[in-house]
C-alpha cells in the first residue's frame, strides 16, 4: 500500500503493517527544504563579476559620499556571508574596509574622517565627510568587526583585521560623536 503525506517540516514516517504470520514496519525520513542564500548565490557572483571595478573604485575613493552608498555593497556581500557561511565574502568585504579605513585622513585633533563636501570640519584644508556620511558609511564596518570578533574561530583567523577596523570605527566614529 502507499500512504500520502504532506509534511512543513522535516518528519519521520512510520508505516506498519500486521497480519496473521507476522508484521513489520518501515520508517522514512522526509526532509523538507526551504529556502535559501544559495538561489541567489549565482546571481550575486555575476553581479559582482560584472561590478568589480566599480565597487573596488568605491572603496578606495576616500569619499563620504560614495562611502554613504558603498555601504549596501558591503551590507550584501557581508550577509551573503552570514548566509552561505562561504568565507569569499567575509574576506571580500574585510578588504574593502580595510581599503575605507587606509583612505581616512585626520580633520580635527587625532580624529579621522573621509573627504566629502562638508566644510564644518575641512581634511587637510578640503571638506570632509558629514556627519550622515560617514556614520553611515562605517555601519558595515562595525557589523563586519562584530561577526568576526564574536566568533572564535574567525577571531583566530582574522581578529587581528578586524579589531584594526573595530578601532578605527571607535576612536574615530563612537568617541567623535561623544567629543562633538
Amino acid at each position: 500500500g502507499s500512504q500520502s503525506v504532506s509534511p512543513t517540516v522535516t518528519t519521520i514516517y512510520t508505516l506498519s503493517c500486521a497480519g496473521a504470520v507476522g508484521s513489520v514496519s518501515q520508517s522514512a525520513t522526509v526532509t523538507v527544504a526551504t529556502p535559501s542564500a544559495f538561489k541567489y548565490k549565482s546571481f550575486f557572483d555575476s553581479e559582482y563579476t560584472n561590478n568589480k571595478a566599480l565597487f573596488d573604485s568605491m572603496a578606495a575613493s576616500g569619499y563620504g559620499p560614495t562611502y554613504y552608498t558603498f555601504q549596501y555593497a558591503l551590507m550584501g556581500t557581508l550577509s551573503m556571508y552570514e548566509a552561505t557561511g562561504d568565507i569569499q565574502y567575509l574576506e571580500r568585504t574585510l578588504s574593502w574596509a580595510e581599503t575605507m579605513v587606509s583612505k581616512a585622513t585626520v580633520i580635527k585633533g587625532s580624529y579621522k574622517s573621509w573627504s566629502g563636501n562638508w566644510d564644518f570640519y575641512p581634511t587637510n584644508g578640503n571638506p570632509s565627510a558629514s556627519d550622515l556620511e560617514y556614520l553611515q558609511g562605517s555601519t558595515e564596518l562595525a557589523r563586519l568587526a562584530q561577526i568576526i570578533r564574536t566568533n572564535s574561530t574567525l577571531n583566530a583567523t582574522y581578529g587581528t583585521r578586524a579589531t584594526a577596523i573595530f578601532n578605527f570605527v571607535h576612536s574615530n566614529i563612537v568617541l567623535r560623536e561623544v567629543a562633538f
